[in-house]
């Protein structure tokens, strides 16, 4: 009788994934490892070795995605904390280390789970870019490096189209000339920081406009339940995964975190027509955006500065120093007095009788 043939020897995953940026590793290679997550929406599940496969290099991942493509070896959401063996083909897409599934597929152990590698502890802003990659396929569980802080919402434009919305540490990120003089060698600066303040928060599909997209409390997306700009979570748990789509900004992060427990976000209530109404008297500064149709925004500001509700200075005149100076000058009787002018001119029920007119209109 022929021999059996030898089995094909199991490479560790922080092996595959290296020290690097990108695999050193080509072809076919065989693990076995845990499951940490099942990820129907992106096709495949990741695997992380048990503590005591860890090569003890921090430097190297000890997680990795296992893509499967439209044919799935037999996962779900019972198998996260079992031990699987499998053959898959290296690669890299779109900069993530991850293997195809090829073969072999076979649970451990008869099935019995194990425990969960602990999740890698996570602070923004990270102190280097270089750490979010040891980490990439892995545990993790990121927070604000603040005592007591918290992850905000700072960007949520792709929510609604790919359930994603970038988080920062404590407060919305600023753009570099809230606090400085404009200068692109500092902007640029600034720009490259940035990105050690944000990780976006994805929803595990790789679909466009989902069905279900998170909103405030743990709850999915509604109209009367946002997630808006500012709301805030302790912090979140899930699997640190890697996606360079291309075309990303200079400050925008690759790095993203596929979630394996819901954030539960809150925030302060959405403003009421109620609201607006009661805020409208406050003396304001007014700079009109100079290519705005038919120069419009000059129009509405003079509506309010021409009885003495506020200042009105051109964009082409606006300088720094000329603001600060305008600010440092201003007597609080003067700002309380335009403030009450500007009060006067407000329409509580101006909404209604747009409507109305538009309703005559159209008779």
């Amino acid at each position: 009788p022929q021999p059996e043939p030898e089995p094909t020897p199991i490479t560790l995953i922080s092996a595959i994934q290296g020290a690097g940026a990108a695999t050193g590793m080509t072809g076919p290679k065989r693990v076995q490892a845990i499951v940490t997550a099942w990820l129907p929406g992106l096709s495949g599940f990741y695997l992380q070795e048990e503590p005591a496969d860890s090569d003890g290099n921090d430097a190297t991942s000890e997680g990795i995605f296992v893509y499967y493509g439209g044919t799935n070896p037999g996962v779900d959401a019972n198998s996260v904390g079992q031990v699987v063996d499998l053959l898959g083909t290296v690669s890299e897409y779109r900069s993530q280390t991850q293997l195809t599934y090829q073969s072999g597929f076979a649970v451990q152990n008869g099935g019995a789970r194990v425990a969960l590698p602990p999740a890698v502890q996570l602070t923004l802003p990270i102190s280097d870019m270089a750490l979010w990659e040891r980490y990439e396929g892995m545990r993790v569980e990121v927070a604000s490096a603040t005592a007591g802080g918290k992850l905000v919402v700072t960007d949520n434009y792709v929510l609604g189209r790919y359930g994603t919305a970038t988080l920062a540490p404590d407060q919305r990120l600023l753009q570099y000339t809230e606090t400085q003089t404009p200068s692109k060698t500092g902007n640029d600066a600034w720009l490259a920081n940035l990105q050690k303040f944000q990780i976006l928060l994805d929803d595990g599909i790789s679909s466009q406009n989902p069905a279900t997209v998170l909103g405030r409390n743990g709850a999915p997306l509604s109209a009367s339940n946002t997630l808006r700009a500012g709301d805030a979570t302790d912090k979140v748990e899930g699997i640190l995964d890697q996606f360079v789509a291309g075309g990303e900004a200079a400050h925008e992060v690759t790095y993203r975190i596929q979630p394996t427990a819901t954030p539960s976000f809150t925030g302060a209530a959405r403003p009421t027509a109620g609201d607006l109404a009661s805020a409208v008297g406050a003396a304001a500064v007014f700079v009109p955006f100079p290519h705005a149709v038919d120069d419009h925004q000059t129009t509405n500001a003079q509506y309010l500065v021409k009885v003495g509700g506020g200042w009105l200075v051109q964009q082409a005149d606006l300088t720094a120093h000329g603001l600060a100076e305008m600010l440092q000058n201003m007597k609080r009787q003067d700002l309380r007095a335009k403030a009450q002018k500007a009060r006067t001119m407000r329409k509580i029920n101006a909404t209604r009788d747009i409507v109305a007119a538009c309703e005559r209109l159209a008779r």
